[in-house]
């Protein structure tokens, strides 16, 4: 079995493998049935999906008056904690929970391990996630290191001038959609300029 997971190229049990494409889960089933009605596998085309994505909108409900509060652990290091980044925040601003940022240092950055393979589906799965929902993503400078540093040591000084959220955002877009090295100053000065905070101020953190 481990002969065999190491040969499709991955690094878990629990994957679909189809025509070079892996599928991780019953929540990523769906992906697999829309490739496979679009190859003309279907007998019924016009048929439900049986796993199809699930859209959480929460349109109808209002949470400003119940105390709820949504604790959202980005990783800068994360193609999907940026590409959840902007849905989290219209998700607070649509149904009035409190949302409070606890960003998390990336996993390699505190010892674990992420080998290979994890790092290729993971890079490949959230370029389909982004595509389902129109996020930009591909052109990728990898935050690990001085970048996320960087970030975070100007992190409490954005949210002292009410920026946190958006330094954090900037600088996901920059490094998951721009490939801005955002370890160096000029990088760094456009993720700042981006979140709407001053450049000259910012170097002095």
């Amino acid at each position: 079995g481990n002969a065999l997971r190491e040969k499709m190229g991955h690094y878990l049990g629990a994957v679909f493998c189809y025509g070079g494409e892996q599928y991780w889960g019953v929540d990523r089933l769906g992906y697999l049935e829309q490739r496979l009605v679009a190859l003309g596998a279907s007998r019924d085309p016009a048929s439900a999906l049986l796993a199809p994505r699930l859209r959480m909108r929460g349109d109808r409900f209002d949470a400003s008056r119940a105390g709820i509060t949504l604790e959202f652990f980005p990783s800068l290091r994360s193609p999907y904690s940026y590409i959840a980044m902007e849905r989290t925040l219209d998700l607070a601003a649509r149904t009035g929970v409190t949302l409070a940022w606890r960003p998390v240092l990336p996993m390699v950055m505190r010892g674990l391990p992420v080998p290979q393979a994890k790092r290729l589906y993971i890079t490949r799965d959230t370029k389909r996630e982004a595509d389902s929902e129109g996020v930009p993503f591909w052109r990728i400078s990898d935050p690990v290191g001085r970048p996320v540093e960087r970030a975070f040591s100007l992190y409490p000084w954005a949210v002292s001038r009410g920026r946190g959220a958006e330094l954090l955002l900037e600088f996901s877009r920059a490094v998951w959609s721009r490939g801005v090295p955002a370890g160096t100053d000029d990088g760094m000065r456009q993720v700042v300029e981006a979140a709407g905070l001053p450049w000259a101020e910012a170097r002095q953190h």
